[in-house]
């Protein structure tokens, strides 16, 4: 049962780390230029492969 909290947990942390990282690319791409919105894409790609 622990093993699978951990599964869980590491799943919702990815979810809520993509949608941070959609939101936030979203944001840029309304508010600022194409390199804050490209800075702020990848900056969310290297959390999510990070996770």
């Amino acid at each position: 049962m622990f093993a699978r909290d951990r599964v869980l947990g590491s799943w919702l942390a990815l979810a809520g780390t993509t949608m941070t990282g959609v939101a936030g690319t979203a944001l840029a791409a309304v508010r600022g230029t194409a390199a804050e919105t490209l800075a702020v894409a990848l900056a969310g790609a290297v959390l999510v492969a990070a996770v």
